[in-house]
């Protein structure tokens, strides 16, 4: 669900000048991210906003 309104409000920023798809494309990326950490069992799922620190995704890809 949180992946249909990401793509709806990237396609509707689509038009404007402002930097809300670049943000959307952002937040869509790290939801990919969270997807796959869930499909493989991971047992360290750092939020959304967490990804957005180096550390915290070094440590998940180091222990996955």
């Amino acid at each position: 669900m949180l992946y249909c309104l990401l793509m709806e409000a990237k396609l509707k920023f689509a038009n404007d000048d402002s930097d809300g798809s670049v943000v959307c494309h952002e937040y869509l990326d790290r939801l990919k991210i969270i997807r796959l950490l869930l499909s493989n069992n991971c047992f360290f799922i750092p939020s959304i906003e967490e990804l957005k620190m180096p550390a915290v995704r070094r440590h998940v890809f180091i222990i996955s």
